[in-house]
């Protein structure tokens, strides 16, 4: 069995500051003095979250005084453009090649392709296919179980606080995503924990408008649906949509108030939170991911021996309680005026 991290958060930002300042001045950043060079391959590059990643793990490099030189490729949701980026960056020969994988998968053929050229590769947000027995040299992302966990507990919490029973639907991810997979056995896990029945899933295949035609069909037949679990806010658009058109998008506090627990706190998501119509989210916290993924590419290149093989940051759970007072989500710098 795998090893797996759990970095628990107090204050996210000034735990991780510590963490990597403790690691950074009590090991060499780089003892041959030489430009650390990786390469950094998305495999999409269609939501504001891409962007964000790229910025925070510069901000991280940035933070660190590492010499490091980082150049991204992004496929465009092509996991054959992918393997090709990967393959031109191998032709590089970089310290170390990160990789946010656009299928889980297909993805296994080029972590193969990189070790045989033996250069460490790490998947980074999305791992790999778990069954493989070709793994990567490590993973750094967020719990996505656990995410759908917390959010989903929280959520039936406040529902049973206000004397509602949930009866929820799951709109889920793609079902080849292994993200959207973990966030559906955390959503069951959680229901089954709290006796909560799930009326069924709704697939999204990440996509606002497949979310609003799939949701519009789905909930006529299953019409005593009083919650939604939403396996990103990337979706709202067409879940707000579906919703208008049932006659049942109204704010908390409205007897047809349609409860909905999301997940990744985006910009639309959170302005969503500030109006009423989500109630909980839990934040995908990057910049602790992007500390992590520094820290573990430092550990690569030194040679030192890596604790674990997968490195899972927990999200924060943001509900109407707090989301004005929680501060450094990575979102924030992203909203429109």
């Amino acid at each position: 069995m795998r090893k797996i991290g759990y970095i628990i958060m107090g204050s996210v930002i000034v735990v991780f500051l510590i963490s990597l300042t403790v690691f950074l001045f009590t090991s060499e950043k780089n003892p041959s003095k030489k430009i650390i060079t990786v390469e950094f391959s998305f495999g999409a590059e269609d939501t504001i979250l891409y962007t964000a990643m790229e910025d925070f793990f510069n901000k991280a490099i940035e933070y660190s005084q590492a010499d490091i030189k980082v150049r991204y490729s992004h496929a465009y949701t092509s996991h054959l453009l992918q393997a090709s980026n990967i393959r031109d960056g191998i032709l590089r020969k970089p310290d170390v090649i990160v990789v946010m994988p656009q299928d889980s998968s297909r993805i296994v053929a080029s972590i193969e392709e990189v070790q045989k050229a033996g250069i460490p590769i790490v998947m980074y947000n999305r791992p790999s296919d778990p069954t493989s027995p070709v793994q990567p040299t490590a993973y750094v992302g967020l719990d996505t179980y656990n995410q759908a966990y917390t959010t989903s507990i929280a959520l039936f919490k406040l529902m049973r606080e206000d004397g509602i029973e949930p009866r929820v639907i799951n709109l889920m991810g793609k079902t080849t995503d292994r993200n959207a997979l973990l966030r559906r056995n955390g959503l069951y896990d959680a229901a089954e924990e709290m006796n909560v029945a799930i009326l069924g899933d709704v697939e999204t295949n990440w996509n606002s408008l497949t979310a609003q035609k799939n949701l519009t069909t789905f909930y006529p037949q299953h019409n005593t649906a009083n919650a939604l679990f939403c396996a990103s806010d990337w979706i709202m658009p067409g879940v707000e949509q579906a919703l208008r058109q049932l006659d049942k998008w109204y704010p908390y506090g409205h007897p047809e108030h349609i409860y909905i627990g999301s997940q990744d706190v985006y910009p639309q998501g959170l302005s969503l939170m500030y109006e009423g119509y989500i109630d909980v989210n839990t934040a995908f916290d990057i910049y602790p991911m992007s500390m992590m993924l520094l820290q573990v590419i430092l550990m690569i290149v030194n040679e030192q021996d890596l604790s674990q093989s997968s490195y899972l940051i927990p999200g924060r759970i943001v509900t109407m309680n707090n989301v004005e007072s929680i501060t450094e989500l990575w979102t924030e710098q992203y909203l429109e005026d």
